[in-house]
């Protein structure tokens, strides 16, 4: 069924078009699938209920259906530092109405809830939905602090895709969005909810880490590339900046350009590359968290172009591998390059 949304769901990206995918982040936008994310309107009026306080809670453990099978689990997140003050986030449900009732509207604010009346909050919402959605209908979304999004899938009961939207290090790179689980169990997007107010943004970092991480391993044991470089391209002739992605194949460097945020996805196909031939130098700074790269175009025409990393914890990772794919070209150098 066609969609009606101006903007991407998931990643926020401008629809200029009827699209069955996402031309951004490539996720599906068809009505019967409920597993996008919600755009919010600022012209939704939001009712805030009152949350009965209770002292002691006892969340409910629902049993994993047989056969279900995980590939990335949150036990790959590495544990981040918690932290001893009680926290009191921003709670937002989008598709139900004040009393927890799903009605398909653009959603109820919560206010700012400690995590067990999150946690309650969210054992009580609806586990499936009660008719298919129709083309007007919000999804039943539970969102915290407007950086964890736990959206309920439509197909089958107690199916979630967990999605979490966070600010690069990087003051030219936007925000990072990607999915943490694509089909979470109920405990596991409570799992979720709790390590978010336990280890706050650490936690959305190293699971963004984990994330690009096992999707490299994947990729490039399937064949797809030697090494992927999530990084801000900056080009010094023109002053643009943007979030993107370098693929190291066999022909060069493979490019990716994101528009706006840097979006979490699958290597495209049909990429433009910097040929391998044609790449003179490669040139780290001396902390290895960027890098230069100079070049000779289709024309024969020397450029260079910075590169800043993502995850510049892995830049000596990079630099070992890039020096041994293109011998006696990579060096390091100073701090940032003029």
């Amino acid at each position: 069924m066609p969609h009606n949304f101006k903007f991407c769901p998931y990643c926020g990206g401008e629809l200029r078009g009827d699209f069955r995918f996402c031309p951004y982040c490539g996720a599906s936008l068809e009505i019967t699938k409920a597993t996008r994310e919600i755009t919010k309107s600022d012209n939704t009026i939001r009712t805030e209920p009152k949350i009965e306080p209770e002292k002691v809670l006892k969340p409910q453990t629902v049993a994993e259906p047989e056969g279900f099978q995980k590939r990335f689990s949150l036990s790959y997140i590495p544990a981040g530092r918690v932290t001893s003050k009680e926290k009191k986030l921003n709670i937002y449900v989008s598709g139900v109405n004040k009393n927890l009732v799903f009605d398909g509207s653009k959603g109820t604010k919560f206010g700012k809830l400690r995590l067990d009346e999150a946690l309650r909050l969210f054992e009580k919402l609806p586990k499936s939905y009660p008719r298919p959605l129709s083309k007007n209908d919000n999804p039943i979304q539970f969102e915290v602090d407007h950086c964890l999004h736990i959206g309920l899938a439509s197909i089958e009961e107690l199916r979630y895709r967990i999605v979490a939207i966070i600010s690069s290090e990087h003051i030219y790179a936007g925000s990072i969005v990607f999915t943490i689980l694509e089909n979470a169990s109920y405990n596991e997007a409570v799992e979720a909810i709790k390590r978010y107010y336990r280890e706050g943004n650490e936690f959305l970092k190293n699971a963004y880490k984990a994330k690009e991480r096992h999707l490299e391993e994947k990729e490039t044991s399937e064949g797809k590339y030697l090494l992927k470089i999530p990084g801000v391209f900056i080009r010094y002739d023109t002053e643009v900046y943007m979030s993107s992605a370098l693929y190291l194949v066999k022909e060069g460097l493979k490019f990716y350009a994101h528009d706006g945020n840097y979006l979490y996805m699958e290597m495209p196909e049909d990429l433009p590359y910097f040929a391998r031939e044609g790449i003179q130098k490669i040139k780290f700074n001396k902390k290895y968290t960027e890098m230069e790269v100079t070049y000779r175009d289709d024309n024969g025409r020397k450029k260079t172009f910075k590169y800043v990393f993502l995850m510049p914890e892995e830049g000596r990772r990079y630099y070992r591998v890039l020096s041994s794919e293109f011998p006696g070209k990579v060096k390091v150098g100073g701090g940032w390059f003029g």
